[in-house]
């Protein structure tokens, strides 16, 4: 490994570490004050969001996997030149 790729690796890295750890204080921060506090979510809700959504997501990928499949496909048979340079090693 080169060393210029070394040295961009490491920069990468400490760029995150700091990122990450200085966005600690911001995250555990509260709502302020003056913001109005909505009703909490009901079950149905929190199913809907947690639960149908990944599932919903599931199923359009499945769905397009399966029309996107090719079970038909077979290849095409050898050509002789193919065998005769495979046979020569």
């Amino acid at each position: 490994m080169s060393i210029v790729v070394r040295a961009l690796s490491t920069l990468a890295a400490t760029v995150t570490a700091v990122l990450v750890v200085s966005a600690g204080s911001a995250a555990a921060s509260t709502a302020p004050s003056t913001w109005d506090l909505d009703d909490p979510m009901s079950t149905l809700e929190a199913l809907a969001i947690f639960g149908g959504i990944p599932l919903a997501l599931f199923v359009v990928i499945t769905l397009f996997a399966a029309m996107t499949a090719r079970n038909n496909f077979e290849p095409a048979p050898p050509q002789p030149e193919d065998e005769d340079a495979h046979s020569s090693h």
